[in-house]
């Protein structure tokens, strides 16, 4: 805690008239906790009693009505006793070096209009308590680094008009519960790590939080296994996010159990538009499945104080072998794969079909019954773009009587750009 001044240990608020002994006790307490002799204006602070002159003051009718001390080099903690203040209509500590937690007594200030704390160093989760403010027009806990899921509660602000929680560290889904903000014109969720799967709230998002996802530090989807480079790399592709305007990464970590623990590899992406990549430093053993997961990472920048760090993407697993240890017979670093199989003795023909899933459907294949004659046992594919495919053959005989198709196999097609 910070030290008192000697002004604020000998400032003796019973001698105060202008306002309750509470509320003067609650500046003091501020003026404390945040290092009030550092502030760039402390005027009157501590010194005269007359606390409704103090700078950033604001009294009517013998209560403090407004406390505006924005941009004024206020560091450490916000004291509990500001929801003393119960007839403040405004709080603006904005631009300053605050830290520690966002105080749950801030809920109890019932006339509170506006209440903006960002761009400090606020951490910890948004107290549920601010829910209950049911008159604030303007919250904003924009540029701190406050981490948690959004409360539910938020969603009985019903009189807010500007919602700002943007560039912190608030994770997982948004709550439904916003969608009673039909009076905000302005809802800020930007430079997060939130995700939205109910219908309704995304088509609210859509019309009151423009372009909300797309800076979004999510887990990427997708994520698929090519092959096991060697024994201490593998090599993945997976579908990048949305969000690749800021520098960052994606990293991978391997478990042998999918609910982990998994262990971090220090091998990263170069950015996070990378659609596949090997990874290296890797201690894998032989005949042993593996669970691979990767997470997205931004890093800080601009007025983004923090390094966003993703959840896991959804598992992919593998089984490590002396045979795939090495690239395997279905990796191909050319986009032009030659397929080959054996010989069948009464075959005149050899039928082959190359489609991108398992199910061969039409509008799924790349390559559609091509006839190679019985002397040649490869086939080589048309120029493919990177990714799975799948493929078999069949023999045919010279009345065009047909065998039955091979076992279905798959390839991977990951050929330089």
């Amino acid at each position: 805690p910070a030290l008192a001044s000697p002004a604020a240990q000998t400032f003796d608020c019973n001698s105060v008239t202008e306002i309750p002994v509470t509320e003067c006790q609650a500046l003091l307490a501020l003026y404390t906790s945040t290092n009030g002799p550092g502030w760039a204006n402390h005027t009157g602070w501590a010194i005269t009693t007359t606390p409704c002159s103090w700078y950033g003051v604001q009294c009517d009718e013998g209560h403090v009505l407004q406390l505006n001390l924005y941009t004024n080099q206020l560091s450490g903690s916000l004291p509990s006793e500001l929801g003393n203040l119960t007839y403040l209509q405004s709080l603006g500590l904005y631009n300053n070096q605050l830290s520690g937690s966002i105080p749950p007594q801030l809920g109890n200030l019932p006339m509170l209009l506006v209440l903006r704390l960002s761009n400090n160093q606020l951490s910890g989760s948004i107290p549920p308590e601010l829910g209950n403010l049911p008159n604030v027009q303007n919250l904003d806990l924009s540029g701190n680094q406050l981490s948690g899921s959004i409360p539910p509660q938020l969603g009985n602000l019903t009189s807010v008009q500007n919602l700002d929680l943007s560039g912190n560290q608030l994770s997982g889904e948004i709550p439904t519960s916003l969608t009673n903000l039909t009076r905000t014109w302005g809802l800020e969720l930007s430079y997060n790590l939130l995700t939205a799967s109910d219908p309704t709230l995304r088509a609210f998002l859509s019309n009151h939080s423009y372009n909300w996802e797309i800076y979004q530090t999510v887990p990427p989807t997708n994520l698929r296994f090519l092959v096991f480079s060697s024994p201490t790399s593998v090599t993945l592709r997976w579908t990048p996010i949305t969000y690749t305007g800021d520098a960052g990464y994606y990293r991978l970590s391997y478990a042998t159990h999918p609910n982990g623990p998994y262990t971090a590899v220090n091998s990263y992406t170069a950015n996070k538009t990378t659609t596949s990549y090997t990874f290296t430093g890797l201690n894998l053993n032989n005949d042993t499945t593996y669970y691979f997961v990767l997470q997205s990472y931004t890093l800080a920048h601009g007025e983004q104080q923090n390094t966003l760090t993703s959840g896991y993407s959804a598992a992919v697993s593998a089984t490590t072998s002396v045979a795939n240890a090495v690239p395997s017979r279905s990796y191909y670093t050319t986009a032009t794969p030659t397929l080959t199989w054996n010989p069948v003795s009464w075959a005149a023909w050899y039928e082959v079909q190359v489609a991108k899933s398992s199910n061969f459907l039409p509008g799924e294949f790349v390559e559609i019954d091509p006839l190679v004659p019985a002397g040649t046992l490869s086939f080589t594919v048309r120029s493919l773009p990177n990714d799975v495919y799948y493929w078999r053959v069949r023999a045919l005989r010279a009345n065009g009587l047909a065998g039955a198709w091979s076992a279905v196999d798959s390839f991977v097609v990951d050929a330089a750009p």
